[in-house]
């Protein structure tokens, strides 16, 4: 990931940790810490809202709406900013499900996140105004174990399920 100190600029050694990077010169330490990430599981009707990917990674597969936690936000925070960017809805009745680690390409650096996953029940279908820019399109799907080879990042294919799996013991 990185070939000079970003403390002292000092050549670093080719062995990085898995969890860490040391400057043997100035001692400084690097932390490979996940970055944070919601994603929220709507559901309407018995059926659950997925957006198509726009982008890499994963482009065209199945995705949740959520994204990245900013700087000094709130998870649920976060989710909410999410939900209103990408689908133009305002939902505010999240209930935490499960969190899930994940590995994110973004141009050509991995980067580990660890995803938290809420789940909305809705009374009514909402009227969608979908960001062009990264959401191709949406759709409403039963959640079933065929749909999960569909989603494109493994963290969110271990909520779904995970939600799947005890939905009837306790989120309805």
């Amino acid at each position: 990931m990185f070939s000079y100190c970003p403390k002292c600029q000092s050549k670093l050694a080719d062995k990085e940790n898995e969890q860490f990077l040391e400057c043997l010169n100035c001692n400084f330490t690097y932390y490979f810490n996940p970055a944070p990430a919601v994603a929220g599981i709507i559901i309407c009707k018995g059926q659950v809202l997925f957006n198509v990917r726009a982008n890499e990674p994963s482009k065209g597969m199945l995705d949740l709406p959520g994204g990245f936690v900013d700087k000094n936000e709130r998870l649920e925070d976060a989710l909410q900013r999410e939900v209103k960017e990408e689908l133009g809805i305002s939902i505010d009745n999240w209930r935490y499900l499960t969190s899930q680690t994940n590995l994110y390409l973004y141009k050509g650096i991995t980067y580990p996140t660890c995803d938290a996953i809420f789940v909305s029940y809705l009374d009514e279908m909402p009227r969608i105004e979908k960001q062009e820019t990264e959401v191709a399109d949406t759709l409403w799907l039963t959640p079933d174990y065929d749909l999960l080879k569909h989603i494109g990042f493994e963290s969110l294919r271990k909520g779904l399920s995970f939600f799947i799996t005890n939905k009837k013991k306790t989120f309805c």
